[in-house]
């Protein structure tokens, strides 16, 4: 498999311009707070879950199958790795503790579907979605399991129902379609397509209506140093040496490169308030490392081109 590299920054900044239109439409009011609840929510229970299962229409082959297997185990694998990572890299201090808990959070969990759909479809098409898809349902009950963990300290319930939420519930009809190799009628399959292929444009723009209220001063970034690092730069060039090299195909690499190396969760946010963290901090990570990854990302696929030897 071979990727023009032009093409990876043409769809960054296809992104980026979306993003931007994202915070002219905030700063013009066009957008408001209640028509950011409203496409949140349709983006969440309409949207990404059409593109989920638009993407399992697919003519099912072993390669597949042991592509899907190959990026589940990886996938746990490397959220248990950034798991420990960031107890090492967030040292316990009780009276930070609040904002060690965001920071661990951030940077365990990365934006995999608001961020991470869209760029392994404009790139990899409908299989490159699948995988990603794969890459999220195991990073949802990572979530679920040690994400409430790390925000609570333990003490909470592991909120598994909290999993039943359409994004899962696509990814398993998605799954009965693909290994029953389930034709959907033509009509069924193209609304599926065009009500999904809206996605990318309104998740981008929620970014960006996000950012209209955005500020940061060098003191806040200094404190934040260690999560940006370890999420867009530490974290993703030990992946990618760990995986790059091994015998599985291209796709597989990339689109685990790319999700892992999505900036933070635009959840850790709800989480934060949840749990009542630090969820102005949560906020300011999310936009600080969105901001930043659309540098990162790039960077760091040329780099797996020059260093590592993978085909672009």
């Amino acid at each position: 498999m071979t990727i023009d590299f032009s093409e990876v920054i043409i769809q960054l900044l296809i992104m980026l311009t979306i993003i931007i239109t994202g915070i002219i439409a905030k700063r013009f009011k066009i957008l408001d707070d209640h028509g950011d609840r409203v496409i949140s929510s349709l983006i969440v229970n309409v949207t990404t879950p059409a593109l989920i299962i638009s993407a399992m229409t697919l003519d099912l082959d072993p390669q597949i199958i042991k592509n899907i297997i190959i990026i589940t185990f990886l996938t746990l694998f490397v959220l248990v790795l950034s798991w420990i990572f960031s107890i090492y890299m967030i040292k316990k201090d009780d009276k930070i503790e609040d904002a060690n808990r965001v920071y661990r959070f951030a940077i365990v969990f990365g934006n995999a579907s608001f961020l991470g759909f869209p760029l392994c479809y404009a790139l990899f098409g409908k299989i490159g979605l699948l995988y990603a898809s794969i890459y999220s349902a195991m990073q949802d009950i990572f979530f679920w399991s040690a994400g409430v963990s790390i925000m609570t300290g333990g003490k909470g319930k592991k909120r598994f129902t909290n999993m039943l939420n359409p994004n899962m519930a696509a990814i398993v009809i998605g799954i009965i379609i693909l290994f029953a190799n389930i034709k959907l009628p033509v009509f069924l399959d193209s609304a599926l397509s065009s009500v999904g292929d809206a996605t990318m444009p309104l998740a981008l723009m929620m970014v960006g209506s996000g950012f209209s209220r955005f500020s940061l001063d060098a003191e806040g970034l200094k404190s934040m140093a260690k999560v940006i690092l370890s999420k867009l730069i530490i974290l993703p060039i030990i992946v990618g040496a760990l995986i790059l090299k091994l015998p599985i195909d291209d796709i597989v690499k990339y689109v685990l490169l790319l999700e892992f190396a999505m900036p933070t969760a635009a959840s850790t946010v709800v989480m934060s308030r949840n749990f009542d963290r630090d969820y102005t901090l949560a906020s300011k990570l999310v936009m600080i490392t969105t901001l930043i990854s659309m540098v990162t990302i790039p960077l760091l696929i040329f780099l797996a081109k020059s260093a590592l030897g993978l085909s672009l």
